[in-house]
């Protein structure tokens, strides 16, 4: 599991920063590791920052703040987590540029999902948020 959780985060590291001589867009991006999952059962999201510099993440406690939002119909809503019920330091959590951390996320209801994590680019100070593949629990 380790080794896995290891190869996962170091391909979103990789797919997230690119070729360093490439003038493409550099951005944050969310990747999980997989498309289905039980009901409980963990999604793991490995978080990159391909910026050039360093953002801070909007935090629950001492975990992002993963906002996990149900597709119903052609619209998403918002399924609040746990963390908005808890009290907790507003300390952002800094992720460097090419640097990449990975969490966990658990959803018990059937349906369809996205998540979403809000950050902070330290240069313009810019609140922007980034997005994961949808992905299905059963």
């Amino acid at each position: 599991m380790r080794i896995a959780m290891g190869l996962f985060f170091a391909s979103a590291v990789l797919v997230s920063c690119g070729d360093l001589g490439n003038e493409s867009p550099r951005s944050v991006t969310m990747q999980i590791d997989g498309v289905h999952y039980s009901a409980g059962q963990s999604v793991a999201v490995a978080t990159s920052n391909g910026l050039r510099e360093m953002i801070a993440i909007a935090p629950c406690c001492t975990n992002p703040d993963f906002r996990i939002q149900q597709r119903q119909g052609t619209t998403w809503t918002m399924i609040y987590p746990e963390c908005d019920k808890l009290m907790c330091p507003s300390v952002f959590i800094p992720l460097n540029p090419g640097a990449g951390r990975i969490d966990s996320v658990r959803v018990q209801d059937p349906g369809v999902y996205r998540l979403m994590l809000r950050y902070q680019d330290q240069r313009t100070l810019q609140i922007d948020s980034t997005y994961s593949t949808e992905f299905t629990v059963q």
